[in-house]
């Protein structure tokens, strides 16, 4: 059975599969943008190799070519993933989003192949029909698909050590999703409906980020605050100017309100003899690459209500593809189980 891991990530699209012994992955930005199906542009597109669709009377570019052609034309790069949740509503959307998919996934050579993917959280919107279309495009590369909790199958990449078991937080750019898992079973799965996007469009707003395009329209210039916070040398314990302190206070902020948004669901879970003991405590997403973000997450537990304390606060060591990875252990024991699971004569 062929095995795949899918994580719909809201800036980026990441996958990994097995191929013999070794493990491929894939990544693309999750990302297009849109211009006039006119002769001049698709001559610039085509003297710079770079490739594009039609849809509606519009040029698409999107993934990696969607951030040169930006540059080369002045115009704003688009999100697929906005409010936490992938365009099935919209037909461009909805065809940018199969495209990106089936650049990252082959279609399957054997039956019952099997997808695990990670889909973006939101908490404003129906997952039926998100879920849905995320199902019609796995099956249509021939895959049966299993979605997991991205804070979940951080647990199984970032845990081995612990047995699968501790706490385990996901710095989306749309969301933040917690999980805490006992042996790779969740006992609390939580999301919260903001994530360090919000922080970069209050900075590119608060600073007068902006371009503007060949029509004179203006548009925030996201990329190059994305630029600043990833190049800089800045530790999120010892800020050093006015523009690193208000972006701890940022994450600051925002990781006590994604706390305190769970605790309700959180304190049910008091009493249970797994939060009587220290757990272990993994992180991944963007920003918590920055130096000091995981003493920040510590003391941010430190000073709220949550009913449990961390032994340790760790960053994952496999970078963008954490929740990917995870996804694929969790393919791996799936598989092992359904293997040992005995047919039933009928």
């Amino acid at each position: 059975m062929t095995k795949i891991a899918l994580d719909l990530g809201s800036n980026e699209f990441r996958s990994v599969r097995t191929d013999g012994q070794r493990l491929l992955a894939r990544r693309v930005p999750a990302v297009y943008c849109v211009a006039s199906d006119d002769l001049s542009n698709r001559r610039l597109l085509e003297q710079a190799r770079i490739p594009f669709s039609q849809a509606n009377g519009s040029l698409i570019v999107m993934g990696n070519a969607a951030h040169e052609f930006s540059m080369l034309m002045r115009c704003p790069v688009i999100p697929v993933v906005l409010e936490g949740h992938l365009p099935w509503e919209d037909p461009v959307g909805r065809q940018i989003c199969s495209t990106l998919v089936e650049s990252l996934i082959p279609p399957a050579e054997t039956a019952n192949s099997l997808c695990v993917l990670s889909e973006p959280a939101s908490t404003s919107r129906s997952p039926q029909e998100q879920r849905g279309f995320i199902d019609e495009v796995i099956s249509l590369r021939g895959y049966r698909s299993v979605i997991v909790n991205p804070a979940t199958a951080l647990c199984l990449s970032g845990l081995q050590d612990a047995e699968f078991t501790g706490v385990s937080l996901d710095v989306g750019a749309e969301s933040i999703a917690i999980s805490i898992t006992q042996h790779g079973e969740p006992l609390f799965e939580g999301v919260f409906g903001q994530g360090f996007r919000v922080i970069e469009n209050r900075f590119a707003l608060s600073r007068h980020r902006y371009l503007w395009d060949q029509n004179g329209n203006r548009y925030l210039d996201l990329q190059s605050v994305r630029n600043w916070i990833r190049e800089s040398k800045m530790n999120m314990t010892s800020p050093v100017s006015g523009d690193e302190l208000w972006l701890v206070q940022q994450f600051r902020q925002l990781l006590i309100d994604a706390w305190a948004s769970v605790l309700p669901d959180l304190l049910r879970l008091k009493g249970h003899a797994l939060l009587n003991q220290r757990l272990p405590f993994v992180v991944s997403g963007g920003p918590t690459q920055l130096d000091g973000f995981s003493e920040l997450i510590e003391h941010v537990i430190q000073n709220s209500r949550v009913p449990f304390r961390v032994s340790e606060a760790r960053l994952s060591s496999l970078g963008p593809y954490s929740i990917a990875r995870g996804l694929l252990v969790h393919a791996m024991l799936e598989q092992d189980v359904e293997a040992e699971t005995p047919e039933i004569a009928a």
